[in-house]
């Protein structure tokens, strides 16, 4: 069966921004100047609950979990403006009661760092400098930023002529994808720790034809990737790509969902609600990986 879901907002005016052990986060945008991250819920249990307000535009967002504490926190980054232009970071820890609370900044030129959601990967949230000179990394149990070295080709970008470079998680490492100007090709870097397991380098896995978005790998290794209307899995033993399900709608995300049972209530959301909801029939073939995939009317398999 397939459980459709009705948002607490017009479904044109929110976006997926992430899932961890069980909850859903989305960004909303309210109208050109209001976006941030607005409503987290889970899509087994049907609780919600919607975030504060955003009084500015928050262009950065993410959404992580802490193993070790058992905390979630939503973040968001709006720009100070000015010549410095530093990213002034807010976090909302669900549970907490403390609201949206101010968590320092992140000293670089925002306009030069990537719009969009972070890449959650090591318990740190991941951003682009499009200027080529790092990836920002916000680590959530400190709440303190610093700044990764990008996957060799960034360090030589007046050699390779790469059109876009996508951050993502594959296999919970985190990933880099070069998308190239001459050919619809895809490299992907992904960030490993090294022989004695401390240090970690980037290292080159895929090499394959395709302008899609990989978001997982599965359990034998295949990439999982979508492109238009399609989920898509790549071999690299063969070096073969195969359709595994068809939407028939223009997939504007697909993200790695697990089910649980977590409670927001429990967690602390004292104005946790229930999410409406409708069922019908699947009709798409099965995928062979556990990953769901959420077009843009996002829909939940159970």
């Amino acid at each position: 069966m397939i459980l459709t879901l009705t948002p607490p907002f017009h479904k044109d005016d929110y976006s997926l921004l992430g899932s961890c052990n069980g909850l859903i986060c989305f960004n909303q945008s309210i109208c050109l100047y209001h976006h941030g991250p607005a409503c987290v819920f889970n899509p087994i249990t049907r609780e919600y609950v919607i975030l504060p307000k955003c009084e500015d535009m928050y262009w950065w967002t993410g959404f992580g979990y802490l193993h070790t504490t058992n905390e979630y926190k939503v973040v968001r980054i709006y720009e100070s403006g000015g010549d410095s232009n530093v990213g002034i970071i807010q976090v909302y820890t669900l549970g907490s009661g403390n609201g949206w609370r101010n968590a320092g900044t992140m000293d670089v030129n925002m306009k030069y760092v990537e719009i969009g959601v972070g890449a959650f990967a090591n318990e740190t949230l991941h951003w682009v400098n499009i200027e080529g000179i790092s990836i920002l990394a916000f680590h959530l149990s400190d709440e303190k930023y610093s700044e990764l070295p990008p996957p060799p080709p960034y360090l030589t970008r007046d050699d390779v002529p790469y059109l876009s470079i996508k951050l993502g998680v594959l296999g919970d490492l985190l990933s880099a994808a070069y998308y190239y100007e001459d050919a619809d090709n895809c490299d992907i870097w992904l960030l490993k720790k090294d022989g004695d397991n401390i240090d970690f380098s980037w290292i080159k896995e895929f090499s394959l034809v395709t302008a899609g978005v990989s978001f997982e790998l599965t359990k034998n290794g295949k990439l999982l990737y979508y492109e238009l209307t399609d989920i898509c899995s790549y071999d690299p033993k063969v070096s073969s790509a195969n359709m595994s399900a068809s939407f028939g709608k223009y997939i504007s995300s697909a993200i790695l969902h697990k089910n649980t049972l977590v409670s927001l209530k429990a967690l602390g959301e004292q104005d946790t609600k229930t999410m409406e909801f409708s069922l019908r029939e699947r009709s798409s073939e099965v995928m062979e990986s556990s990953a769901t995939a959420y077009p843009q009317k996002h829909q939940c398999e159970v």
